[in-house]
């Protein structure tokens, strides 16, 4: 199962992130700050997408496809 995380960098979006992980699934990671993400252990295990939700141009359609 894929599962998309926003706030993925965030404290409570990184733990449940390792936590689904951690179950198998597969993590689409979201979040504003990639810097933030490239710190996080888990950053290689995820499909990560910096991305601004409140972005006029973002096309969830696409964000959430597959998940």
């Amino acid at each position: 199962m894929k599962v998309l995380v926003t706030g993925a960098t965030g404290f409570v979006g990184r733990h449940l992130v390792e936590a689904l992980l951690a179950r198998g699934c597969e993590v689409r990671a979201v979040a504003r700050n990639a810097e933030t993400a490239a710190n996080l252990p888990w950053i290689n295990a995820v499909e990560f997408i910096a991305a601004d939700l409140h972005a006029a141009d973002l096309n969830i359609a696409n964000l959430t496809a597959g998940v």
